[in-house]
């Protein structure tokens, strides 16, 4: 029984965190969503970039809401559309570098 409820609440979180209810989106969110994004131009980078450069998005200062809708390819306000520019060309050049 304690098995049960423990993949039900488990499973109720997930859920919870991919309809954006939840907090700050995984690293591997962030990734899915860089490589969505960069579609067909993708084999510039290399998924060990977009893993760093998802990193360092995730550990930036971007607000929780900033990132959900960069997961959701939202491109929001043109506030936040800079910061996450700003952030993303930080550390695509930092990542690249690597």
């Amino acid at each position: 029984m304690k098995l049960k409820l423990a993949a039900t609440a488990a499973a109720l979180a997930v859920t919870l965190t991919a309809c954006g209810g939840g907090g700050r989106p995984s690293q591997d969110d962030v990734a899915g969503a860089i490589k969505d994004q960069v579609g067909g131009s993708s084999s510039a980078l290399s998924d060990k970039v977009i893993d760093c450069i998802a990193k360092k998005v995730v550990d930036s200062d971007l607000s929780d809401k900033t990132l959900n809708k960069l997961v959701d390819n939202d491109k929001g306000s043109s506030d936040e559309l800079s910061d996450v520019t700003e952030v993303i060309t930080k550390a695509t050049t930092s990542c690249a570098s690597e």
